[in-house]
């Protein structure tokens, strides 16, 4: 009996797997506009995870990730500390405003690997962006919004020297 039961485990967990990952590709899961991580290169600890949902919620939690897959529905395996605020009408549209615009542009993620660096990864409208914060120069869309989302974060957010 205790078989069956660890296979039926098994057999749900797998299967629920890619509906989860089709919710955060989408975006739409609990009315969620976007995802966002800014987390050190070096380390798996100090990394920082936001939603933000379309009432102008936005959650972070800072902790160890499991890894840099934004679209995981799971992204951080630890969490250290985390808070919630609602942004006002004219921060939740100047952020929405900013992702528009990105998108826009047809800004395509280049995957760098630098040591001692922080990356940012964004899952807006079910597409992936990503950069390294202090080495793509041409990202100014990005930057512009994670340095937005930071600014409004209701936990303080250290983007150290070292990674």
């Amino acid at each position: 009996m205790k078989k069956l039961t660890a296979i039926f485990l098994c057999v749900f967990m797998l299967a629920a797997l890619p509906a989860c990952r089709a919710e955060a590709a989408s975006g739409d899961d609990a009315g969620h506009i976007m995802r966002f991580a800014v987390f050190p290169t070096g380390t798996r600890d100090e990394s920082y995870y936001f939603v933000l949902n379309q009432y102008g919620a936005l959650k972070c939690a800072v902790g160890v990730r499991k890894s840099d897959d934004i679209e995981q529905c799971d992204f951080l395996e630890t969490i250290t500390a985390s808070s919630e605020i609602t942004l006002k009408e004219s921060d939740l549209q100047t952020i929405k405003d900013m992702a528009d615009k990105l998108e826009a542009s047809g800004y395509a993620s280049e995957k760098q690997f630098w040591t001692d660096s922080w990356d940012a990864a964004l899952l807006h409208n079910g597409k992936v962006y990503e950069m390294n914060y202090w080495h793509n120069d041409d990202s100014g869309e990005f930057k512009n919004l994670i340095n937005k989302i930071i600014e409004l974060s209701p936990i303080p957010v250290i983007l150290r020297d070292w990674a």
